[in-house]
C-alpha cells in the first residue's frame, strides 16, 4: 500500500494518509518510518524557529529513503529551489509542471 504523506504546518491537502505538521515530529517519523516508496508533499517554512522541509527533505536523502515521488508545495521560490537541486542531484526526474519529481523505477 502506498501511503501519501504531508510535511506542512497549515495546509490540507485532499487524499493525505499521514499529515505531520512540525519539523519535530517530522524527524521523529523519519526516524521510524521509511518513506522509500511512498509519495511525500513537502512545505518548506515549517515553523518560526527550528528546522526547514528543506532540512527535513536532505535528512531524508541522507537517511537513504527515496519516496516514489516528491511533491513541493511550498511556495518559499529559494527553498523550493534548493529542494529541486537535491531532488535532481539525487537521481529524481523532474515533472513538467516543476512540481513533482519522481524517483525512477
Amino acid at each position: 500500500m502506498t501511503f501519501h504523506i504531508l510535511i506542512d504546518d497549515v495546509r490540507n491537502l485532499h487524499g493525505m494518509d499521514i499529515i505531520i505538521r512540525t519539523p519535530e515530529a517530522a524527524i521523529e517519523f523519519l526516524n521510524t518510518t521509511d518513506t522509500t516508496g511512498h509519495f511525500v508533499y513537502m512545505d518548506n517554512d515549517l515553523a518560526v524557529d527550528g528546522m526547514e522541509g528543506y532540512q527535513i527533505l536532505r535528512l531524508l536523502l541522507e537517511f537513504g529513503q527515496r519516496p516514489k515521488k516528491v511533491v513541493l508545495v511550498t511556495s518559499n521560490p529559494v527553498a523550493k529551489q534548493n529542494m529541486r537541486n537535491d531532488l535532481l542531484d539525487e537521481g529524481y526526474q523532474e515533472n513538467p509542471n516543476r512540481i513533482e519529481y519522481d524517483w525512477p523505477e
